[in-house]
């Protein structure tokens, strides 16, 4: 018939960690069950708790932008190091002979 219909059964790949059928066979578990063992409104109280905002100094703190400066002016400064010294390293070996 050819690939798109095999005529012999086709075989799962033992390298896959999840089948087909896994996905395709209903289970004996619903949404139903763990409302009425705990009560329907167990996820409406656990879903309306007030955040607690922490106790920061003010000017402590970096800003969301300042970050990513700081972590783009570290990678720049890593970069530009590196290719420093190996120029450097590389004009040595060179200039030496």
């Amino acid at each position: 018939m050819g690939a798109a219909y095999p005529d012999a059964p086709v075989l799962p790949d033992p390298f896959l960690r999840y089948t087909a059928e896994m996905f395709s066979v209903p289970k004996l578990f619903s949404v139903s069950q763990v409302l009425s063992d705990q009560g329907p409104n167990h996820f409406n109280t656990k879903a309306v708790v007030e955040l607690q905002i922490p106790d920061r100094p003010e000017g402590k703190r970096l800003d969301f932008f300042l970050q990513g400066l700081m972590v783009g002016g570290v990678t720049l400064l890593t970069a530009v190091t590196a290719t420093v010294a190996l120029g450097s390293w590389g004009a040595w070996r060179y200039f030496r002979r």
